[in-house]
């Protein structure tokens, strides 16, 4: 697929495929920083109380959805999600008869590479059966991957570099984005839009502070906010409503990472 950057018109979905714990996520919020896109959780979209193989198609058709309602205000979509053959041939196919560009990348890293206490997070033994499976059955390797990318072998910012290499190989780069019919901001508001989204990666690296993609995206596209009324809107999109905001304990720390990203305000 070389041709998805010159041809494609309409904007771009990147999905991300590998098995659990392979850094999915956290690559596909910090591409869509990088490029000023969305990125979409695939794990937050289903239909509840059923296992997936009940439920696969009609998640497929909410990430597609909500890929086409991201792409009305972006260029690009990340998301991640284990892609399976015949998920993949539901996304192209719905994705390229609109003009858009649809592409598999591959993550892969080790076993021990993804339980290593380095990585932060904790697995159960069933999910650690379930990652040896998932190698296994090829996830992250599959054939009709447009690129594999190992997230074992560099720190995360050299293995964000690695993933956009490969996108620019397939001709899609950061530089895409300007001009592109469906970004319809203008780049002062583009610009203050990949500011944001930087503040509240780093909100969710540095405090755990970390606010599901729904709510970035209305945080990012609303009404400009001074920096006090910004940030307790971002406090109560969390659920929380503190009755005096200065002696909400994150209030400080998240008005300095703030202040770091929009200085400006």
């Amino acid at each position: 697929m070389k041709w998805l950057g010159a041809m494609m018109v309409n904007g771009h979905v990147i999905l991300l495929d590998g098995s659990i714990g392979v850094g999915k996520t956290t690559l596909g919020r910090l591409l869509a920083t990088r490029f000023d896109g969305t990125f979409l959780d695939g794990d937050e979209f289903g239909t509840p109380g059923k296992p997936w193989f009940a439920s696969s198609l009609s998640t497929c058709r909410q990430i597609r959805d909500a890929s086409l309602d991201a792409l009305a205000r972006t260029w690009i979509v990340f998301v991640a999600r284990p892609v399976r053959c015949w998920e993949w041939v539901f996304f192209t196919r719905h994705f390229e008869r609109r003009g858009i560009g649809c592409a598999l990348v591959g993550l892969q890293a080790m076993p021990e590479a993804i339980n290593a206490p380095s990585r932060g997070r904790r697995f159960s033994e069933r999910e650690l059966a379930r990652i040896l499976e998932m190698i296994a059955q090829g996830y992250g390797a599959r054939s009709y991957s447009d690129a594999v990318v190992r997230t074992d072998q560099a720190d995360l910012d050299a293995t964000v570099e690695r993933v956009s290499a490969s996108l620019r190989a397939i001709g899609i780069s950061e530089s895409n984005l300007t001009g592109h019919p469906g970004l319809t901001m203008g780049q002062e508001n583009s610009d203050r839009r990949r500011q944001l989204r930087r503040f509240m990666d780093a909100a969710c690296r540095r405090l755990g502070f970390c606010l599901p993609e729904d709510a970035r995206e209305r945080l990012m596209n609303g009404p400009r906010l001074n920096p006090r009324d910004f940030l307790e809107a971002l406090i109560k999109a969390e659920g929380i409503d503190p009755i005096y905001l200065e002696r909400y304990e994150l209030y400080k720390p998240l008005l300095e990472i703030y202040r770091r990203f929009l200085p400006e305000d």
